[in-house]
């Protein structure tokens, strides 16, 4: 524990994101090379010393934030079982903010005198969003307008 510690402090100094990019990606391929497999892990882990319980607690609050990245640096098989970031599973429609812009621009079409459907069509399209997940965003624009 104490070395990925030390590890997570060298990546905090990173001068910029890709140099702390690149240390993530060598550190957790460095990782995974030494823990094969999940036995292999529980083994390694149940060989250490219990942590006191502040060091437990800060372990595990570390870890909460960092489910999103192991999804990043891992193969594909295994991402399944891992959680989603903290927040849980990202949105198909956007964030509020994107939702917002989808609206304006499908207004700005309808105020040049296009159609409704094909202003959703052509947004859903430049977004690189399904028809019907702009159709949603756009039943649901007053309750987005009230936030």
């Amino acid at each position: 524990m104490r070395t990925i510690d030390a590890q997570m402090q060298r990546l905090g100094a990173a001068k910029n994101w890709d140099e702390a990019m690149e240390f993530g990606d060598q550190f957790f391929q460095k990782l995974f090379s030494m823990i094969p497999d999940r036995a292999q892990l529980e083994k390694s882990l149940s060989d250490e010393p219990e942590p006191d319980p502040d060091e437990l607690e800060r372990t595990l609050q570390a870890f909460e934030g960092m489910w999103g990245f192991f999804r990043k640096q891992i193969p594909e098989l295994v991402k399944k079982e891992i959680p989603h970031s903290v927040g849980g599973r990202p949105s198909v429609l956007g964030t509020p903010q994107e939702q917002k812009h989808r609206i304006q621009q499908v207004l700005l079409l309808i105020g040049e005198k296009v159609k409704t459907i094909d202003a959703l069509k052509r947004v859903a399209e430049r977004e690189g969003i399904s028809l019907s997940s702009m159709q949603r965003i756009w039943r649901r624009r007053d309750n987005l307008n009230r936030t």
